[in-house]
């Protein structure tokens, strides 16, 4: 057996008296999932609108990037973001923005004062010099996933390379308490 989306219509077999009905079921699964499809779509190509519209209205870096983490979740589904932004020496990320946090730790004001040196944190440095998007499936699982006390609660990643004039200037990152919750899909929508 299987699951699938079903459209159920009774009438009564005669004689009445009897109280047998037929039912017919029409599997409407892949209409179902088409409609779900379409408004996916939809709602990414408003967020991505939102976000453009963030990006040509002002030069306030802070307001374009708390626009970008606002419009995020129309586009994947999340617990947590952040925006990283690398120093003018390229070797160490800086968390400046964050979203999400505060469900799950005490004072996650205090997760803008974490610094990531991309020598000591493998799997940013491969999605900065990669310049590719990164998913780990099940952090507690992956080696190279740096743990705090705090982000435990963390058990997927999902981190794109923000990129301006052909470098990397920064790491878009969205994290989810459930083991293997990003797809390959959310990777190419980020």
């Amino acid at each position: 057996g299987r699951t699938f989306w079903g459209i159920v219509a009774t009438r009564p077999l005669p004689p009445a008296e009897a109280g047998l009905r037929l039912a017919l079921i029409r599997d409407v699964t892949v209409k179902v999932k088409a409609e779900e499809a379409k408004r996916e779509q939809e709602a990414f190509s408003d967020a991505l609108r939102d976000v453009a519209r963030a990006l040509t209205s002002t030069l306030n870096q802070d307001e374009v990037l708390d626009r970008i983490l606002a419009n995020l979740e129309r586009v994947v589904p999340h617990d947590s973001a952040n925006v990283m932004l690398l120093d003018p020496d390229g070797l160490t990320l800086r968390l400046v923005r964050q979203k999400g946090y505060e469900r799950h730790m005490q004072d996650a004001r205090r997760l803008l004062s974490r610094a990531f040196p991309l020598d000591e944190t493998r799997n940013l440095r491969e999605l900065v010099n990669n310049q590719q998007p990164l998913m780990t499936l099940d952090t507690h699982n992956d080696p190279d996933w740096v743990a705090w006390p705090d982000t435990r609660w963390i058990r997927s990643y999902l981190g794109a390379p923000i990129c301006s004039m052909g470098r990397v200037v920064g790491v878009l990152s969205l994290d989810s308490g459930t083991p293997h919750f990003f797809t390959p899909l959310h990777a190419e929508r980020l």
